[in-house]
Order: C-alpha cells, then sequence, then structure tokens
C-alpha cells in the first residue's frame, strides 16, 4: 500500500506561517487497531448513556451555557453514537491502516490545518485507489491518558481526527448526496 505517499501528501500542506501543526500516527498493527478501537468503543458508551438521560442532558445544557452550540445535541450525530456505542458500527472499519490525524494547540489553528492535510491526504489515497474515510470518533482517544500518550498525543497534542485508508472492498456508484447551500455572490455589475 502507498501509504507513505499519503503521508507525504499531508506533509507537504500548506500552513499559516508554515507552522505544520501536525502530528501523524500511523498504526497498521492489527492487535493495536483493535486495542484502539475497544478503548473508543467504551468512551462513546459513556456518551450514549449519558444523551440518553433526561436529567444528564439538562445538566449538560446548563453547563454550555445559553443558547447551546448549534449542533451539539444534532440527532444524526447522536444515531452515529449509538451505532458505535452498541458496537453495531467498527470504528475503524476493519482497515488494515489507521492514521491518527493529532494538532499542536499551543500553534495558531491546529483543526483546520490539520483538516487541510488530511485533505490533502484523503486526494492523493483516492488518486492511488485506495479508499479514504475521515474517523471522527477517533477523538476519543483525548479521553483516554494512557492511551492518548501511548500513541504519541502528550500534551499539548491531541487527536483531532483520523482517517482509515486500505484497497475498498466495492467502488462507490456516484457522489454522496449533498446539500445545496446558498452561495452569496458579491461581483462588479456587467457594463
Amino acid at each position: 500500500m502507498n501509504t507513505r505517499r499519503v503521508l507525504e501528501a499531508g506533509r507537504f500542506a500548506p500552513s499559516g506561517g508554515n507552522n505544520q501543526p501536525w502530528k501523524f500516527t500511523v498504526i497498521t498493527d492489527k492487535t493495536l487497531i483493535n486495542e484502539v478501537e475497544e478503548s473508543c468503543w467504551a468512551v462513546w458508551d459513556n456518551v450514549q448513556k449519558m444523551y440518553t438521560n433526561d436529567d444528564t442532558v439538562a445538566d449538560l445544557v446548563k453547563s454550555f451555557g445559553e443558547p447551546v452550540q448549534a449542533g451539539i445535541f444534532d440527532p444524526r450525530v447522536m444515531g452515529g453514537v449509538a451505532c458505535v456505542a452498541n458496537k453495531d458500527l467498527p470504528i475503524f472499519l476493519n482497515a488494515p491502516a489507521l492514521i491518527l490525524m493529532g494538532g499542536n494547540d499551543k500553534m495558531l489553528g491546529p483543526d483546520m490545518q490539520v483538516g487541510i492535510a488530511g485533505q490533502n491526504m484523503n486526494l492523493a489515497a483516492l488518486s492511488l485507489g485506495l479508499g479514504f474515510c475521515w474517523i471522527g470518533f477517533s477523538i476519543a482517544i483525548n479521553f483516554i491518558p494512557e492511551l492518548k500518550a501511548k500513541l504519541g498525543f502528550d500534551d499539548p497534542w491531541r487527536v483531532l481526527s483520523a482517517a482509515v485508508i486500505g484497497y475498498p472492498k466495492f467502488k462507490q456508484q456516484g457522489i454522496v448526496k449533498r446539500q445545496n447551500r446558498p452561495v452569496t455572490w458579491f461581483r462588479p455589475e456587467s457594463k
């Protein structure tokens, strides 16, 4: 597999001031991928239990303050959490390679810049005939200090996202449905 070429695409991504606030950890050891997945499942199981208890949710709303950030209790997200928490969905999709993408919180804007590096990796993987899938559920690693440290994400580093890559078992037909978001244009008037 061309994992190194995918990583190089991420490494050469643009970043503000060329500060490169990213770190990548690649896991191809199936035993370790399974260990990480089991640990993440436990975190998401606890999250699901919190969000399905009305009293806990009321307390969470109070702790977030009013108004609550949009999307934080989005039922689409909670449906995904339930699938993961119930182990109906393998977090890392049984892929042969897991790439954890970390950001350094002492640098400017790591979230967006790691996202840019990840998108570069996504495009490189697809150009090489590999499947690439973003795994947001990987952020659970940040709530497991021993695992976070074992994987090389001591403070000020944290896991911002992950991706799995491998040769897909099937080819997706067409593009996944997208919402049509309006675009606002400001252009000079034509003469």
